[in-house]
Order: C-alpha cells, then structure tokens, then sequence
C-alpha cells in the first residue's frame, strides 16, 4: 500500500483539480473577498467563512500538540461579498461553508490527526492561505463546488411512515481517496450525516463527499416514567413494550445486506427509498417472577444469539410483565434481573432463558428470578 501522504495527495487532486495557494505579501489587519458557486458561477449567499490559524492544524514539531487559537468568521452578503477586520497577524487557511457545497475541509480534518508535520504541511498548503501582518487590506476569493445528495421515501410495509426521525447516512467507501493498489473499496474515513425524515416520509441529505454509503434509520419505542426524589431515581414502566431496531437500505436488518448508493460531485440521487419491514417483526413478553411471586421493576434485557444486545431495556410492570417489540426473525436470549443491578449489585440476582422467534410472537416467555445469587 502506498502511504497515507499518497492516497491524500491524490484525495486533493480529485477535489481541488489544480492546487492554488493565493498568499498576500502586503502587510494587513483586514481579510475581504468574494465567494462564487461553481453551479452557475453566482453569488454565495450566506455562506459562512472562516479564518483558521494554520497553528491549530500544523503543530510545531511531530510530538507538540495544536494550538486552539480564535478563528474569525463572518458571512457573506447578498453578493458574496465578505470582510474580516482587525485579524491578529498569523497565517490563516480561508474555509468556506454553505449546505448543499463540498465541505472539503472538514471531510480533510477526518483523517489530519493520522499524519506527519511534514504531511500535513504538504497537505495544507494545497488550500487557500493569507498572511496577515500589522495593517492593510489582503483579498482572497473562494470557490465553491456543489457537492453530492441522497434523497428518498421512508415508508412502513404495512402503510404509513416514520416523520420527526432520522435517515443517517455512512460514508463506506470513497473514490476520493484514490485507488493505488487496485481496491475499488477503499476504507472510509468515518463520515455520516443525518437528514430529517417530514410528514410525507420524505428526507434529503446535502454536501456528501464522493463515495459510496449505506443508508439507514433507527426505530425505537419505549414507555417509561422516570421519577427522582432527591438522591433516588425510580423507572416505573407506563405500559409494557419497547424496542430499539436500525433498519438498513432498503430494507434489511444488517450492515452486510445493505444496499451501498453511489453518490459523485453536483450529483443528487432521488430514489435511495428505505422500507420498514413491520410484517417481518415480532415481539416476546412474559411475567417476571421471584419465589413464584410477580416481581415488579425487575430489569430485563435481550440479546441476539451471536450478536451484541441490542441496547433496549424494558422493565416489568406492577404486576411483573414486560414485553419487547421491533424484533428481526432469530433466536434471543432474555435475562431478567431483580433488584436493579445498577441501584443494588452486591443483592442483585438474574436468570437468563432463550427464546426463538420466527413467524409469529412469543409472549409466554416468563421468567423466574433465584431468591438469591445468579442463575443459568
């Protein structure tokens, strides 16, 4: 594999075409310019701009640290015009923000923290800088470039959809990062962004950087009372039921069965729809017992079988039951534990059984809790 210094140098071509470094030589307090869109080459509006200190990205040495000095901001006019006044003397990178445009340093900064002083000198050099001294007036313009979005329908099988959510979007692979050995997967960088799903089930997400992403949204329900009294927090559940699922495009349970969208620059793909799979989805419930007695506030939890729990909790109610929902087809194991673990672990005592779920519900999985200790 070739370095990290490589595979970015050739990030940057991708996003920059030619690399200008625009470095004014005057002596200057005052930062102005005009910001375009690549898009028609018009005015932007209300774009947000900052000037960063190359110090808080280019530490001094490899072992020093950044610095975390100020970074004036301003906004453009109607005109696209922008002005910085009375800028501390400093090299400063010019970066410019406005939804629906590339976000090139920022998507930058992802990965900056894995490299070298020397690469990421080489690196920031290839994005607009101006040096500012005592007094006078330096002007650096900026373009912006339109950058890729995903839009969709969120709709449930059975009719309806799931409005005030969220569609989240995963960065997975990246064509930006360039292919020096061959591999059309190359490793994402971490980045994700999330777009509010309306009324109509409808949601678009702006400013994606060239890649590929798997799409997906998380169904949740819960239907707890907390309570505090000074010190002591007590959960009474209002009625049994919660459950917690990510869903993934278009509409599956697991990262691996995703369907990945290809997004590319100014490109805006409109049909990334996803579906919830509710007639798919079954729940299991029960009594919680301890000595044959119904056991209120007990804590339960489920687990897929060979998977990490799926971070739902319920808590039985006054007369011991508790129920999950928004289960996937498999094989769960179910553990209850009486008192709360978290309120009295040194008395707290659990069982766990295993319940198996594939075309209907199962809401006879009771559970009875030893008096004292853990049980299998």
């Amino acid at each position: 594999m070739r370095p990290m210094f490589v595979v970015l140098t050739l990030l940057l071509a991708r996003l920059f075409g030619r690399a200008q470094v625009a470095v004014s030589a005057t002596q200057t307090e005052i930062v102005e310019g005009h910001v375009l869109c690549n898009d028609g080459n018009v005015p932007a509006r209300s774009a947000d701009v900052r000037l960063i200190p190359i110090t808080n990205l280019l530490p001094e040495s490899d072992t020093a640290g950044t610095t975390n000095q100020p970074s004036p901001e301003t906004t453009t006019d109607f005109d696209g015009y922008y002005m910085l006044s009375s800028v501390v003397p400093g090299t400063y990178l010019v970066d410019v923000r406005k939804d629906g445009y590339s976000d090139d340093l920022g998507f930058i900064r992802i990965v900056i923290d894995r490299l070298t002083r020397d690469q990421r000198k080489a690196l920031l050099l290839t994005f607009p800088q101006v040096l500012v001294r005592a007094s006078g007036v330096a002007r650096e313009d900026a373009m912006l470039r339109r950058a890729g979005a995903i839009t969709g329908h969120v709709t449930v099988d059975i009719g309806g959809t799931i409005d005030r959510n969220y569609v989240t979007v995963t960065l997975v692979s990246s064509s930006l990062l360039g292919n020096p050995e061959g591999n059309d997967d190359q490793k994402a960088t971490g980045f994700s962004q999330r777009g509010l799903i309306d009324d109509r089930g409808i949601y678009r997400i702006t400013g994606l950087p060239v890649g590929k992403y798997r799409l997906s949204v998380r169904v949740s329900e819960a239907y707890f009372d907390i309570k505090m009294d000074g010190s002591n927090t007590t959960v009474q559940p209002q009625r049994t039921g919660t459950g917690a699922l990510t869903i993934f495009a278009p509409d599956v349970f697991t990262e691996s069965e995703a369907k990945l969208v290809e997004v590319h620059d100014g490109e805006e793909v409109s049909d990334a729809d996803l579906s919830i799979p509710r007639r798919k989805l079954h729940s299991t419930g029960g009594i919680v017992t301890q000595g044959g007695a119904q056991v209120a506030g007990a804590t339960i939890s489920v687990q897929p079988q060979g998977h990490e729990p799926l971070g739902n909790t319920a808590v039985s109610t006054a007369s011991g039951n508790y129920r999950f929902d928004l289960l996937p087809p498999g094989v769960y194991f179910v553990e209850a534990k009486y008192p709360n673990p978290f309120l009295s672990p040194a008395h707290s005592a659990s069982r766990k059984i295993t319940v198996q779920l594939n075309e209907s519900d199962m809401l006879d999985a009771n559970v009875d809790i030893p008096t004292q200790g853990h049980a299998p």
